[in-house]
């Protein structure tokens, strides 16, 4: 079983999906990690995104659907399909600051009546990057 799983949810994220699992695979975390992708029917360039890092690592699991599900069913299944026994929410378009997954690990198991850690965010878009 993986330590960490997160559980990433797309559509149409071709612009960003590149960036966002690059940041995922570079943060050189020291226990075993799988990325499950919920990929709702996406119609843009984003599932040959998914197939050239799937074919880069192997420990990505691909949800694909021949309709679209809705965020919310998306969510839900892609969720439900993390066996990790931490599991870290993602977007498709979101970016992971480095070390932050081992920063939420390292308190998390040292807080054991802690359930659960959250994070500030920055929102940005191409024109304030």
């Amino acid at each position: 079983m993986p330590k960490v799983s997160i559980a990433l949810t797309t559509y149409n994220h071709e612009k960003y999906l590149a960036a966002a699992l690059d940041s995922i695979f570079d943060q050189n975390l020291d226990c075993e990690l799988e990325v499950v992708i919920g990929n709702d029917c996406s119609t843009d360039g984003t599932s040959k995104i998914i197939e050239e890092y799937q074919s880069k690592y192997p420990n990505i699991k691909v949800l694909n659907y021949h309709h679209n599900q809705g965020y919310t069913v998306n969510f839900d299944k892609t969720l439900r399909a993390c066996t990790g026994q931490y599991i870290s929410i993602f977007d498709g378009d979101d970016i992971m600051l480095p070390h932050k997954l081992n920063k939420q690990i390292e308190y998390l198991e040292s807080h054991l009546d802690c359930v659960m850690v959250t994070h500030q965010n920055r929102a940005f878009d191409s024109s304030n990057g």
